[in-house]
């Protein structure tokens, strides 16, 4: 445990004193937003270890009950360690003075009262339209390679966009199915050589953004699942 800044014999008082008191304070407090019990009495710990180190600084005494008292009254009221305000609408203190209102991302949004039917607070936040930096970004791109190929893989290029079949353009280039092959993988080549190695599993990849949200929405299923068992 952290206790730099304060003296030895305060350290003790802490470990041995406070930190009982407090762990049962986190528990019988009310969690607000993501609050859980263990990250309460870790937050009552660093402001009881604050507490004690200016009690030394001003050459007071002071007695456990008192510090643990006073710091399960500031996690009561809204106070943490790392923050003491009430204007960040994230903060515990602004949701207590109900300034503030946390809806979790997965909470279901009925769009249709009389069908009740609904679909996730996520989805209503997301827009699923492309980023106009991104496809900026990504038609520079395709711009300096297109300038480096031939005229018959810029319409390869271009029918592979639309969708086409290959089959009208082998039979304008002249090319068998193997030369036509052959052409493709040329194509790749210079691709990778232009964008990247990576650049064709990047263009299938999932946006970071958006894995990270399944990520955490799968975890707390899973946490969720572990708790009713």
């Amino acid at each position: 445990m952290e206790t730099k800044g304060i003296s030895p014999q305060a350290g003790c008082l802490l470990v041995n004193e406070i930190a009982p008191r407090l762990r049962v304070t986190a528990r019988c407090l009310p969690k607000i937003g993501a609050d859980d019990e263990e990250e309460l009495y870790q937050d009552g710990l660093a402001i009881a270890a604050g507490m004690l180190h200016s009690a030394e600084q001003l050459g007071k005494k002071v007695t456990a009950g008192n510090i643990a008292w006073f710091a399960g009254k500031q996690l009561a009221t809204g106070r943490r360690s790392t923050y003491g305000g009430r204007a960040d609408a994230l903060s515990p203190a602004a949701q207590l003075d109900r300034r503030s209102l946390l809806s979790p991302l997965q909470l279901e949004v009925s769009l249709d009262p009389d069908s009740g039917e609904g679909i996730p607070l996520l989805d209503l936040l997301t827009d699923t339209a492309e980023d106009p930096a991104q496809a900026a970004a990504r038609n520079l791109d395709w711009e300096t390679l297109l300038s480096g190929l031939d005229g018959l893989s810029r319409r390869m290029i271009l029918a592979f966009a639309r969708g086409d079949s290959m089959r009208d353009l082998k039979a304008e280039a002249g090319l068998s199915d193997s030369g036509m092959s052959g052409r493709k993988r040329q194509l790749i080549a210079a691709m990778r050589e232009t964008l990247g190695q990576d650049c064709l599993s990047d263009a299938c990849r999932e946006p970071k953004w958006r894995a990270d949200i399944s990520v955490l929405r799968e975890r707390e299923a899973c946490r969720h699942g572990l708790a009713a068992v």
